[in-house]
């Protein structure tokens, strides 16, 4: 007994000071990450201007707080071969047009957005255009800097404890030039990678209040539904884990949201949403950074047209491919989803397969997968096979081929298109998980 009582009196306190050395550890590294995102956003934007997609949102912003919504949306081009966005693919209107020179947005992408989201975007409108593009930057910084410390938090739960992998996986995306540059377009993607990562850390860690973390989870992915739909691939998981109180709690915001805004927007704006911008969001791009597999294929057909052939070959793998997702995660027993890494498998697939066959994933998409990077690591720490496949996932993620090699002279589509071969990597590991997670993860407690 003496005996039993010095080892306790002797380990605990070591433990508790392993613990609270970690804590520290972890702490410094967010402090870090934050001043390290905040730094290399403001110095890239000091040295090269850029936040090149906020101009639209900033209109919807213009125009919500106006009421002026039957300018909201451009005229599409029938003849043009990319979305009502681009300057080429669409017409302002009249009234569009006099806002945009009148705020100094100019002649900048369009507004495409669902109507209700024009509303959220109204407070940055409270600012001149040029202040509201660095209020705008701040809050990307903050999305990314969020989306780093969630995706830590889900790597400690997936590891079932807090230690110094955590803070270095925050500040590894924190300093990630995907992170930057994916900051720099200012687009919607960090708000939608937090979201993802904020929907991921509920689904998997049961420990959280069931009613504020389903609600907060079921805001997030309503939200992102809204900016870019990526959020709606989560579903059928949701519906596989019989998680019908989030499922219920998210059908319950969207129909707030269109409830609450129909009556500012009226019917207009929705009908030409519909059957104006909607068809033509199916238009690939050509352009280099444009990392699908629809836009490979159009680059190598000579950025015009796919040949038919090559075009059903796609879409056959395209939907066989969702059949075969959709049948491991509907046919797995119950208490496989009670292993936090299973579920990032399977939310992890389906988000992979929307971004492989979307017709456009422009490079600052690739920060929807940042959260999974945690999963990548946790596999990677137990087995040395996947711990190189997960290094090559993420040096094709972080290395911008698609800028270097044009620039040397190197044209390839196949080799431009890394961060495609990254998803289709990440694609695999996350399937060959849900072809044998019982065998892959024994331990429910993991």
């Amino acid at each position: 007994m003496g005996c039993e009582n010095h080892s306790y009196t002797y380990r605990a306190p070591v433990a508790m000071r392993i613990q609270n050395s970690c804590q520290r550890f972890n702490l410094h590294c967010a402090a870090a990450s934050l001043v390290a995102i905040a730094t290399a956003l403001s110095a890239s934007l000091w040295l090269q201007p850029s936040l090149v997609d906020f101009g639209q949102f900033y209109m919807g912003g213009t125009v919500a707080r106006l009421g002026e919504w039957e300018a909201l949306y451009p005229r599409s081009l029938p003849d043009s071969t990319v979305n009502a966005g681009y300057p080429t693919g669409s017409q302002m209107k009249p009234r569009y047009q006099e806002l945009a020179e009148r705020t100094g947005v100019g002649h900048t992408f369009r507004y495409i957005l669902p109507p209700p989201t024009a509303i959220l975007f109204v407070p940055l409108t409270a600012l001149p255009f040029p202040a509201a593009k660095w209020a705008w930057a701040a809050l990307l910084v903050l999305c990314g800097w969020g989306t780093a410390l969630l995706t830590g938090r889900l790597y400690r739960r997936l590891d079932g404890g807090s230690n110094r992998w955590e803070g270095l996986l925050v500040f590894a995306i924190a300093l990630a030039p995907t992170m930057v540059s994916g900051l720099r377009a200012g687009n919607v993607s960090p708000i939608l990678a937090a979201c993802i990562a904020s929907a991921l850390l509920v689904m998997i860690d049961p420990s959280q209040p069931p009613r504020r973390g389903e609600r907060f989870a079921a805001a997030a992915i309503v939200l992102g539904a809204l900016l870019k739909y990526a959020t709606l691939a989560l579903v059928p998981l949701l519906l596989a884990m019989r998680r019908w109180r989030l499922i219920a709690w998210g059908l319950g915001f969207g129909a707030m949201g269109v409830t609450l805004t129909l009556p500012l927007t009226g019917l207009a704006p929705w009908r030409e949403f519909v059957t104006e911008i909607a068809p033509t969001l199916g238009r690939p791009a050509a352009a280099h950074n444009n990392q699908s597999l629809p836009a490979l294929l159009l680059r190598s057909s000579g950025g015009e047209t796919v040949p038919p052939v090559l075009r059903r070959l796609t879409s056959l793998g395209q939907w066989v491919s969702l059949a075969l997702i959709l049948l491991l995660v509907f046919t797995r027993e119950s208490f496989v989803w009670r292993t936090p890494a299973n579920i990032m498998a399977a939310a992890g697939a389906l988000l992979l397969w929307l971004c492989v066959f979307s017709p456009i994933f422009w490079q600052h998409y690739y920060l929807y997968l940042c959260p999974f990077w945690a999963w990548l690591l946790w596999e990677s720490r137990r087995c040395t096979r996947w711990a190189i496949a997960a290094a090559i996932v993420v040096l094709l993620a972080i290395v911008p081929a698609w800028m270097v090699l044009p620039r040397i002279g190197i044209q390839s589509a196949l080799l431009n298109s890394q961060m495609l071969w990254s998803m289709l990597l990440m694609l695999g590991m996350a399937m060959m998980r849900l072809l044998r997670p019982v065998r892959m993860q024994p331990s429910l407690s993991q």
